[in-house]
């Protein structure tokens, strides 16, 4: 006879203490978040959520909010493939030192980062100075205040990049190059090859980079506020931070924003995980 199974004390405790920690410090604010997002001085109510569709200024932010969360993902893709796949098939003279480059991002905090271009692309900055001595302007440019948005993408890749890199070069340097061989033996173009061979073998890495640098740029508040500073600019983040610190009402129209946020987040995740669940089924069904 079997004796019942017993957890052990030590792991029964540790688990306990995991629990209350996501409790108090994960739980608790989200569930607070929702109540004060869903409630006004008569209970339940759907005003602050409704609201939000009705201020142009706050409608523009979700909206801002979620386009800037899109390009810089697709940027990510952009710089990452490459540098995967170059890093991840080919040996060269200082590669151990070009990797660890790559890797500097992801230890700068963000802030760092926006304060360095600032002191380059700004008003009289680094860049403005330059094209001035070299006479190709007469009077400096403010780069950021022209161009806002680019800046904050610009940052934000720099930052999240290394993300979906390392995701990427795991996945190519899992692949059995004889795959790739045989497709390329039996008369598939390169481009035919990375699409049927390549891409499927590393979708669920790429579908988990692209969550990871489309959630932290969603919610990267540092690069708005020290970057685009000007009224015009207004994605969601800045806008939760703006009425937090000033309306009489802005923490309930603040955490209605960060409910829409998880919304939105919410659905990417969801729609991420059917578009893999339906590539792994049609890469079983093809084995």
């Amino acid at each position: 006879m079997r004796k019942p199974f017993q957890i052990p004390v030590r792991t029964l405790l540790l688990a306990t203490a995991v629990i209350g920690f996501l409790g108090v410090f994960l739980i608790w604010p989200i569930a607070h978040s929702f109540q004060r997002a869903m409630t006004d001085e008569q209970g339940f109510s759907l005003l602050y959520l409704k609201a939000l569709f009705q201020e142009p200024r706050q409608l523009e932010a979700i909206l801002r909010g979620f386009m800037i969360a899109a390009l810089v993902t697709v940027a990510c893709f952009v710089v990452a493939l490459p540098l995967a796949s170059v890093m991840a098939r080919y040996r060269f003279p200082g590669k151990a030192l070009f990797s660890g480059l790559i890797l500097v991002p992801l230890i700068l905090p963000p802030f760092v980062g926006a304060v360095g271009m600032k002191l380059v692309l700004a008003r009289c900055g680094a860049l403005s100075t330059l094209l001035m001595r070299l006479g190709w302007t007469d009077h400096p440019v403010d780069w950021l205040g022209a161009y806002p948005l680019l800046g904050v993408i610009l940052l934000e890749t720099l930052h999240l990049f290394p993300v979906l890199y390392l995701n990427l070069v795991a996945a190519l340097a899992n692949i059995d190059p004889s795959l790739e061989e045989a497709a390329a033996n039996l008369g598939a173009s390169p481009g035919r090859v990375i699409r049927r061979i390549t891409l499927p073998l590393v979708s669920a890495h790429l579908v988990a980079g692209g969550i990871l640098c489309f959630v932290f740029s969603m919610l990267e508040v540092s690069d708005s506020l020290i970057l685009a500073q000007t009224e015009t600019f207004y994605p969601i983040t800045k806008a939760i931070y703006t009425l937090m610190e000033g309306l009489e009402n802005g923490v309930n129209v603040a955490a209605a924003l960060g409910v829409w946020a998880m919304a939105l987040l919410a659905s990417a995740l969801l729609w991420a995980s059917c578009l893999l669940g339906n590539r792994m089924g049609q890469m079983f069904r093809a084995g």
